[in-house]
């Protein structure tokens, strides 16, 4: 709703102009609510750190591809019985020919809800997500998961033009009064287990 209203109010500042001002108003407008936006994305996320603390996510074996992925997250105490909303997805990062920057999307993703249950003085939500075996495993550069994991981006240098690469992201959300509890979990998805082949039969002598 802020973001509308700030644009709205650039659309109509550019109409009392000359010819020209209201599209040269309208990209300021844009640009003005994508900043504000961001900023209020980054906000939410802080006051959540602030309130909550460190959530930490216990994986119960290694994340691989064509493999349930199995994982456990300790909560707060007080959010036994509600529910926490984890969205697991898969990003393509490319760099084109020329372009300096990375772009990166979203091209696969499959999101639950799982119970929080007390235990043990906490509260823990068991998640079970599988991974198809279509999906591409992660070989994105560790330079730009590291820088990913900081801020949320990464140097788009570290990837060579023309190239595709692919990464994993664990997205968990507890709707509580307030501020809500959001986190986000980089995940290094292994290749699919190779299966291996059945041992050969001793050939049987012949009579």
């Amino acid at each position: 709703m802020i973001v509308g209203l700030f644009g709205a109010v650039f659309i109509v500042l550019g109409l009392d102009r000359e010819p020209g001002w209201p599209i040269w108003m309208l990209s300021g407008g844009i640009i003005t609510c994508a900043a504000l936006f961001a900023f209020l994305v980054a906000l939410r996320m802080t006051l959540s750190v602030m309130r909550f603390g460190k959530v930490h996510l216990y994986l119960e074996s290694e994340a691989r591809v064509g493999a349930p992925l199995k994982a456990l997250v300790r909560l707060p105490a007080s959010m036994a019985g509600s529910a926490a909303r984890v969205e697991l997805e898969s990003l393509r990062f490319t760099r084109k020919r020329g372009d300096e920057s990375m772009q990166n999307e979203v091209i696969w993703s499959i999101a639950r809800l799982f119970p929080i249950r007390a235990r043990r003085g906490a509260a823990y939500a068991d998640i079970r997500l599988d991974i198809p075996e279509e999906r591409a495993a992660t070989d994105l550069p560790e330079t730009v998961r590291r820088f990913r994991q900081m801020d949320g981006h990464g140097p788009g240098s570290e990837i060579e033009r023309g190239t595709t690469h692919y990464d994993w992201e664990l997205h968990l959300r507890v709707e509580v009064p307030g501020v809500d509890l959001e986190r986000t979990y980089h995940l290094k998805v292994l290749p699919q287990r190779t299966q291996a082949a059945p041992p050969a039969l001793d050939a049987l002598p012949s009579s």
